[in-house]
């Protein structure tokens, strides 16, 4: 059996600090996986092909909205104006090669200044997950590529969250679970809010902005940057 007719298996256990893994290889003969000597790293893979055996993430990408889905291409006709994400670049690696593409998420909490008038708001598949803005392939983070991704923070502002024009959010790296939960806080004067996300590592970025301040939000961080519109 060789290298250069079969696939090499490695075993991606959700540890993102590890970035060496032995090979495995499927032996006909006894129908399972035997060790071999050669230890896989991210070149290795680029060259060579190696299937990754890992916890199942969701493939299904989340619209990033609280509304129902099928209202999504009516959104500019609203009574009110939505925010979106407009471009984003992704630009760490937040995660081991092994996990494969940077899922990056933005989870948003919307209020009024004291954090106390009207339910607090969250969107996405989970409490804890968010909507996925994009899913960048490794390259597209090593390359810093910008993406057009057009997508919805809140849709309809004024109407959906009326009384609550300020936009909490977090952007993270989402790992599912059993990932632990990380505490995202801001803080309006003296009160503060705290909210939980799934995730490996600290976030991209998190702040609060005023929902028509959108319409000029701009954010270059080291790891990640990203503008909006509002309209």
């Amino acid at each position: 059996m060789s290298v250069e007719n079969d696939p090499l298996f490695v075993f991606f256990t959700g540890d993102d600090s590890q970035d060496i893994y032995p090979g495995y290889q499927w032996d006909k003969a006894s129908e399972e996986l035997i060790k071999t000597d050669i230890l896989v790293d991210e070149e290795y893979a680029l060259t060579h092909e190696v299937w990754v055996i890992s916890i199942n993430e969701r493939m299904d990408q989340a619209d990033g909205s609280i509304m129902d889905e099928s209202n999504l291409t009516n959104v500019r006709t609203q009574s009110s104006p939505s925010a979106y994400v407009d471009q984003i670049k992704c630009k760490c690696h937040k995660e081991s090669w092994a996990a494969g593409r940077s899922e990056v998420h933005m989870l948003l909490v919307v209020s009024d200044w004291s954090f106390e008038n009207g339910d607090l708001q969250t969107y996405g598949k989970g409490d804890h997950e968010g909507g996925q803005i994009y899913k960048f392939k490794r390259k597209d983070v090593r390359k810093e590529r910008n993406k057009d991704v057009n997508f919805l923070i809140l849709n309809n502002w004024d109407d959906r969250a009326p009384g609550m024009p300020w936009g909490n959010y977090v952007i993270f790296e989402y790992d599912t679970w059993p990932t632990a939960l990380r505490k995202a806080t801001w803080t309006h004067g003296n009160e503060t809010y705290d909210w939980e996300y799934r995730s490996d590592d600290d976030y991209y970025d998190l702040k609060t902005v005023y929902n028509s301040n959108f319409s000029n939000h701009y954010v270059n961080e080291p790891c990640i940057e990203w503008r909006s519109q509002y309209y």
